[in-house]
């Protein structure tokens, strides 16, 4: 027996009403044009009639059934349902333009529900006819961004009245006089906070540094304090730290934890993985790992991720666990969604990718950035804008860059011969660099400029810490 065949979701009458308001009204067009589009349209000549009257509308061209009929000359589906007797006819059925945004809503929503469907049938399809060469968790990343870029597609926004922004800044204002600090995240290293200020919702915070200088710790660092700091008001309202999501493609989740019980628990990652502690040292990692169990924080350790699919994880757990900030390490981990691009492309794209998150969600983002190996060939081995891997897309996209620097790092690579009067200058320089770290600010936006802290780091624990104002001023940097 053969089955009755369903039609798509559609509203015919909502596509020509819309179509009518907007021949009758040209603004109405204004009112649907940021989220609506002509591929919309189940009527694929509704869908050419709203393109055509939009490109002529958005020109400063009045668009009427006359003004717009030639263009349709040559059409035979327009011929089909009357010529330019449709067009008048559209125009003349327009009541009133005062719905024409509900019009477009219900065109843009039914779209929505059709490409559910296709998607659907396309995860069916491929799902029954899989071959051994074809990967479940593959075909089940690639349906979630597919179904997650239509979160995304065709979302309003954008204008909203200068007052309402300015009642956010007030409440802001008004939060940060009632608890004594800023609005927005901070860092709890007071020295960095200092430099950016608080990392605050939409934007887009770049750490960046050479191999082996810290960022990763820092970033991690900025996690746990946040984690840990995390507290609610009576009405469930974050008023301290946060809630994060940590996409970590070059530590798993077993070492990134392994190096925070070491913080918490005071005993070297290395000596817990080895077994080396005493009955009292492995009381306070029981401890630390009783605190983690309830911390809000959330790790991702899948490698090979496409900026889709990463914008996709977290805007799952933005829903889900109402994440308040997303920390990547690092963003050049992260592929490109369409891996034909050449590689300054890729990189542009990834880059603005991580800052649209940023803005979608609402929430900071910090990405971590490696330098380009020239950088590490010069004489001043401390890190500038340029020195990026994709450096005009970082500069463009990013609200804030602090650059991660170690001179201590080169110095024990490049000890000289003992004895000689370049030994007696190493040592000087050791002596000065030992056990610091550089926080060079390369660009804040709404901040003073650039600026450089130096902070202590300890490498046992991989951990920054604050250094006294007085012993900053002794090294006259």
């Amino acid at each position: 027996m053969n089955e009755l065949y369903t039609p798509p979701p559609h509203n015919i009458d909502a596509e020509q009403a819309l179509l009518g308001a907007m021949l009758v009204d040209n603004r109405s067009y204004d009112r649907v044009a940021t989220f609506l589009e002509p591929v919309h349209f189940f009527d694929a000549l509704h869908g050419r009639i709203y393109e055509a009257a939009g490109k002529l509308i958005t020109e400063g061209r009045t668009v009427t059934p006359v003004t717009i009929k030639h263009l349709f000359d040559d059409d035979p589906a327009l011929r089909e349902v009357g010529g330019a007797t449709y067009l008048a006819r559209l125009a003349g059925a327009a009541s009133t333009i005062i719905n024409a945004e509900e019009y477009g809503r219900t065109v843009h929503e039914l779209a929505i529900r059709r490409e559910i469907i296709q998607i659907a049938g396309e995860i069916d399809e491929r799902a029954r006819f899989a071959t051994a060469a074809d990967d479940p968790a593959a075909m089940v990343e690639e349906a979630d961004v597919k179904l997650a870029a239509l979160l995304v597609h065709g979302q309003s926004g954008g204008m909203e009245a200068a007052g309402m922004a300015g009642r956010r800044v007030v409440d802001g204002a008004a939060l940060a006089y009632q608890f004594g600090r800023p609005t927005g995240l901070s860092t709890y290293l007071p020295s960095l906070d200092a430099m950016t200020g608080p990392l605050r919702a939409g934007g887009l915070f770049i750490v960046g540094g050479a191999t082996s200088m810290g960022k990763s710790a820092l970033a991690q660092q900025i996690v746990f304090e946040n984690a840990q700091n995390f507290r609610v008001d009576e009405a469930g309202t974050r008023i301290e730290g946060a809630r994060v999501l940590l996409f970590s493609n070059e530590m798993s989740a077993d070492d990134v934890v392994a190096r925070l019980i070491a913080q918490l628990s005071g005993v070297p990652a290395d000596r817990i993985s080895d077994g080396r502690f005493t009955e009292a040292e492995f009381a306070r990692i029981s401890d630390a790992q009783d605190a983690i169990d309830t911390l809000p924080f959330w790790i991702d350790d899948t490698r090979g991720l496409k900026i889709a699919q990463l914008r996709a994880r977290a805007r799952l757990a933005r829903r889900r666990h109402k994440i308040d900030l997303v920390v990547v390490d690092h963003l050049h981990w992260v592929k490109a969604n369409d891996p034909r691009l050449g590689r300054e492309e890729r990189i542009d794209q990834v880059v603005e990718e991580h800052k649209a998150m940023a803005g979608e969600l609402g929430i900071p983002v910090i990405a971590l950035a490696h330098l380009n190996r020239e950088a590490m060939k010069r004489v001043n081995r401390r890190p500038q804008l340029s020195d990026f891997m994709g450096s005009s897309a970082i500069e463009k996209a990013a609200d804030s860059v602090v650059f991660v620097h170690r001179e201590e790092y080169y110095l024990e690579r490049e000890e000289p011969e003992d004895g000689t009067a370049e030994y007696l200058k190493w040592q000087e320089a050791m002596s000065r660099w030992q056990g610091l770290a550089e926080l060079i600010q390369a660009k804040g936006r709404g901040r003073k400029g650039a600026g450089k802290r130096i902070v202590r780091f300890d490498g046992a624990q991989t951990r920054f810490e604050e250094m006294a104002a007085e012993d900053q001023e002794a090294l006259a940097l």
